[in-house]
């Protein structure tokens, strides 16, 4: 049986494998950069192993920055003078 290659859609050539950047009147192949782009690993790792870790960091951090405006009804840490 023959050796099936998968084809672009948009440009027409081979998709390859790994996939590869395909170059079209000398731009990029839009699908084909992003085929690419979803085989790449991600960079942006979390510090946070669950949603609820990032919730609750979200959470605090939201409460020290009223706390430090003065937002719980007392003057404690407000930066203006009365006029």
């Amino acid at each position: 049986m023959a050796d099936h290659q998968i084809v672009c859609f948009h440009c027409g050539q081979q998709v390859g494998d790994p996939p590869r950047m395909n170059l079209v009147e000398g731009e990029p192949c839009i699908p084909c950069a992003e085929r690419l782009l979803e085989t790449l690993p991600g960079i942006f790792h979390t510090p946070y192993e669950t949603v609820e870790e990032a919730a609750e960091l979200a959470k605090t951090a939201a409460q020290v920055e009223r706390d430090e405006v003065g937002l719980d009804g007392s003057d404690e840490g407000a930066d203006y003078e009365e006029a």
